[in-house]
């Protein structure tokens, strides 16, 4: 679980040109104002809150009202922020705590996620209205027989295989000092919808061959087929015959854009669908930056647009963020999300190293279109 609000340490603090009455604190690879008056000094303990969190309507966050409570990029005297970082002597009950506690369910902190109510409305059906139904619903017996009977369009994840997501770069600095000099190759964030689609071949009772084809949002297993975006571009592409003439059990994963999607932002005139990952199902590994161009070029899919590739990582955050900053490869007269960066080559173990980097001009310009989900 995503640790919302944490117990975190002051790295440094810093003065805002031109700014009297707030300065910049780094916490963790965040940077975010804080008020001079609320005497925060490097090496105190605070509160730290991740953009994109919902925050209760009560004392100390009565201040967000007008931003409906939710923690945003903001920009204050030319310094971006990114974060809330509160002093502990604001919450006389949190006590005996360490660096790096999760204090998210104590403070009540939730996450802002219209992804996830897209994802609810994108493949929600129409219910008809049926008493006889409903009266029997109360029996769990029935409601087992009617999850026999008619299956739901919607299930939980795969536990084979992996959910797609990657942590910004603000929450892991250690990485630029431990792993930086390794070969990284680098993609464009599209701001789209994620999606799964996976094939597998099993040999089953009596040497019976059985097939899935499968499609997932960004967090549910969408099993019955209908029209929504996942299953319209599985269609589109002929993914499900795609995976099946590649004879391994494998998943790609990628970002869905175009026309209904985040305001269609690229300027697409139909659906795409973006490779980022192909997962070995049975080897339970990611491919290799070699292996995933091969792949998609053989299939003929797109793979995510590639930035740079072969090369170390910039040497501290701020710079990870510079590099964030720039113009999307499928439309120049936009702002990109931002940049992903993976290890070109797996650990030892079989794992890749990655994480995001968001480019806070995209955020500055967009995050407030995402209040209509």
């Amino acid at each position: 679980m995503r640790k919302l609000a944490s117990i975190q340490t002051v790295v440094r603090i810093a003065p805002i040109p031109g700014a009297d009455a707030i300065e910049k604190a780094t916490v963790l690879g965040w940077e975010c104002v804080v008020k001079k008056s609320e005497g925060i000094l490097p090496g105190d303990l605070v509160v730290y809150i991740e953009i994109d969190s919902i925050c209760p309507p009560r004392e100390p966050f009565l201040f967000l009202a007008e931003r409906k409570y939710r923690v945003r990029t903001i920009k204050l005297r030319g310094q971006i922020s990114q974060g809330l970082t509160l002093p502990l002597s604001y919450f006389p009950n949190l006590t005996r705590v360490a660096e790096g506690d999760d204090v998210t369910e104590l403070l009540g902190i939730t996450k802002y996620d219209p992804e996830a109510a897209r994802e609810q409305r994108g493949h929600r059906k129409p219910v008809k209205h049926n008493p006889i139904r409903e009266f029997f619903m109360q029996f769990r017996w029935f409601r087992a027989l009617h999850r026999k009977l008619f299956p739901s369009a919607k299930r939980g994840w795969p536990e084979f295989i992996r959910k797609t997501d990657e942590t910004r770069i603000q929450n892991i600095p250690a990485v630029l000092r431990d792993h930086g000099g390794r070969d990284y190759y680098v993609t464009e964030k599209l701001d789209g919808q994620s999606a799964s689609y996976f094939y597998t071949r099993t040999v089953g009772f009596m040497g019976k061959v059985v097939s899935t084809f499968g499609v997932c949002s960004r967090n549910l297993y969408l099993k019955t087929p209908h029209s929504c975006t996942w299953w319209d571009i599985a269609r589109a592409e002929n993914i499900q015959q795609k995976l099946s003439a590649y004879g391994h059990n494998i998943c790609i994963q990628g970002e869905i854009v175009g026309p209904g999607i985040q305001g269609n932002k690229y300027g697409l005139s139909s659906l795409q669908l973006y490779v980022f990952n192909a997962w070995d199902i049975d080897r339970q590994v990611y491919y290799q930056y070699d292996e995933l161009a091969r792949f998609c070029k053989a299939l003929g899919f797109n793979m995510v647009p590639v930035t740079s590739d072969y090369r170390p990582l910039p040497g501290t955050v701020s710079d990870v963020v510079e590099e964030s900053k720039g113009k999307s490869v499928l439309n120049p007269k936009i702002h990109r999300e931002g940049l992903v960066f993976r290890t070109a080559r797996n650990l030892p173990n079989g794992e890749p190293i990655s994480f995001k980097a968001i480019n806070p001009d995209f955020l500055l310009k967009y995050q407030d279109e995402e209040e209509v989900v």
